[in-house]
């Protein structure tokens, strides 16, 4: 009766996934009901723990359609499982597949998933990464470059951040491309945020490791404050490991 649909009560609840786990593949990642799309999310994650390819499961082919909308849900609960099933999904996922949707995933992940909390954060970072792992690696940088301009200091700071980790973890200039960092990072000198003009700091000195001083003397130290110069001559001069990729 009229009561019964005033109570969204557990059955109810019950009946909406077990209707939606009935849709097609790319209705039940695009379901209005976020619970539904965590469903189907951790479908993905299970698929891709056994399937060869991203072409021999239904799953996983129609999820490659949906990435992008996974990759910006706009559930805060659901943009979780929707990152965690990307990650599964990337490690099964071809080279063809990351260069030819890298930019639209990207852009989600840079609004919403740097703009979320911290876990949320971590997940779109080894998003960011798996990306670069597939050869897309100039695509996340020019992604992430556009979240360091963000006016959010939050989502700038991660995807300061990220870049960081990018050439932490596999080099430049060999995978990751050099010259558009550069080129685009020095407005993060600047920046009223002190966390931010730390982890302007730190890529610094992680750019210097792979390329030597004098390729970022002009573009980037020559652009610093003195105090700021100073300190990153400084960070420069500790011994640190000589670089090494690690991925």
């Amino acid at each position: 009766g009229a009561q019964g649909t005033l109570q969204m009560g557990g059955d109810d609840e019950a009946s909406q996934l077990a209707d939606a786990a009935r849709l097609p593949w790319e209705e039940r990642f695009k379901h209005s009901f976020w619970k539904a799309r965590v469903a189907a999310y951790e479908c993905v994650g299970k698929e891709a723990a056994t399937a060869e390819d991203v072409q021999s499961s239904n799953c996983l082919r129609a999820f490659g359609d949906c990435a992008k909308s996974a990759a910006g849900d706009t559930n805060a609960n659901a943009l979780d499982s929707g990152l965690d099933a990307l990650i599964a999904f990337l490690g099964v996922a071809d080279e063809d597949y990351a260069t030819s949707r890298a930019a639209g995933i990207m852009s989600h992940v840079v609004s919403k998933g740097m703009n979320a909390r911290a876990k949320t954060v971590e997940r779109a970072t080894e998003v960011a990464m798996l990306l670069c792992e597939l050869a897309a690696a100039d695509v996340v940088v020019e992604a992430l470059l556009k979240g360091t301009a963000h006016k959010v200091p939050k989502l700038a700071l991660a995807s300061t951040d990220a870049l960081r980790l990018a050439v932490a973890e596999f080099g430049t200039p060999k995978v990751v491309p050099p010259k558009p960092i550069l080129k685009g990072m020095s407005h993060l000198f600047d920046s009223k945020d002190a966390k931010i003009r730390g982890a302007a700091k730190d890529l610094t000195v992680e750019l210097t490791r792979w390329l030597g001083p004098d390729a970022v003397k002009r573009d980037l130290l020559d652009k610093m404050r003195d105090t700021m110069q100073a300190e990153v001559r400084e960070m420069m001069g500790q011994p640190g490991n000589a670089p090494g990729a690690a991925r």
